[in-house]
């Protein structure tokens, strides 16, 4: 009996730790598609009001920033 309570403690183990992987690849989809939609619109908005020096610049910045965070 201490056997098959082991092996069901180790499935346990290998079902929780592939739970966390499963949030932290939804969580990077999910930041990266944020990413994608706050780029669209500040290419959009700088195009618009034609700052796109600027707009690059800020654009530059926040990637990096979501880099970090996914790094």
């Amino acid at each position: 009996m201490s056997g098959l309570k082991l092996r069901l403690n180790e499935i346990e183990d290998i079902f929780e730790k592939f739970s966390q992987i499963s949030a932290y690849s939804l969580k990077a989809q999910w930041l990266s598609g944020i990413n994608l939609r706050l780029n669209d619109l500040l290419e959009t908005y700088s195009t618009l009001r034609g700052w796109t020096d600027k707009a690059k610049i800020i654009l530059l910045s926040t990637s990096s920033s979501f880099s970090t965070v996914m790094g």
